[in-house]
């Protein structure tokens, strides 16, 4: 008796080709898809980190009769503290950050750090030593020095509105309110940055406006600007060293962006 048997069942050379092409249309859709959700969470991770720093320096604020951290703290966190003394703009992003540590309750080095920067320092720890509270902690990698996601102005008030911007993600230009398109100096590169404001909101903006009479600032004279400089005030006479000051880490890649000491430039 025969027993009749079937074919072994395969797929053909078309079914190979149709599944692989249909795969390939998947992954092109997809892989974006993924891409967005991720840059989607980065940017809520430095929206949640620059609320906390701004709110820090708020705090520090309280603790100062409504002084943030000023242009003239010592260079680099010691035993003498962080008050202010002399006459002359000597404050650092570090000095700064140091500063919220100790009044502002933010000791977190991890915050100033976007895990989307391409040269950013990733994985700080303490900002301050815990053997040595004012001084910088000895970690690996040591805060200080490290290369930091935002930039800052040093000697603003809280008398100065809430419209004026207080931290702002890395590599934003003076003149053009836009964030730099190099990766290697702006987080995001032209799609933009953060703005934390005195008034205690933070705001992610493409660009700051495509010119000064629509720009998404508020100058100190009350008129619209794309240009962060005039949104806080030139300090004149004996106390012009108190004019705020653009705040930058050691080797932080700005291009046309801010570079560290840069005073404000809005009027008197």
């Amino acid at each position: 008796m025969r027993h009749s048997t079937s074919p072994r069942e395969s797929f053909t050379l078309v079914e190979l080709l149709t599944v692989i092409a249909i795969i390939g249309i998947l992954a092109a859709i997809l892989i974006p898809v993924v891409g967005k959700v991720r840059e989607n969470a980065q940017r809520a991770s430095d929206l949640a980190n620059i609320r906390s720093i701004g709110q820090a320096a708020l705090v520090y604020a309280h603790e100062h009769n409504g002084s943030l951290p000023p242009t003239n703290l010592p260079a680099a966190a010691g035993t003498v503290g962080f008050i202010p003394t002399g006459t002359t703009a000597t404050t650092t992003l570090y000095a700064y950050a140091a500063a919220l540590a100790l009044s502002g309750g933010l000791n977190n080095g991890a915050v100033w750090v976007s895990p989307a920067d391409l040269v950013g320092t990733q994985g700080l720890a303490t900002i301050l030593d815990n053997a040595r509270p004012r001084g910088f902690s000895s970690g690996t990698p040591a805060f200080d020095g490290a290369t930091l996601s935002f930039q800052a102005f040093s000697g603003l008030r809280t008398s100065m509105g809430p419209n004026t911007p207080v931290v702002w993600t890395r590599g934003l230009a003076a003149a053009t309110g836009d964030w730099d398109n190099d990766r290697q100096n702006s987080v995001y590169g032209s799609d933009g940055g953060h703005v934390f404001f005195l008034g205690g909101n933070v705001q992610f903006f493409d660009s700051l406006g495509p010119d000064d009479a629509n720009g998404r600032l508020v100058a100190v004279n009350g008129n619209r600007t794309r240009q962060i400089l005039t949104s806080a005030p030139v300090i004149t006479g004996p106390s012009a060293w108190q004019t705020p000051r653009v705040l930058s880490s050691t080797g932080a890649g700005t291009g046309t962006g801010l570079a560290h000491n840069t005073p404000a430039t809005g009027a008197p």
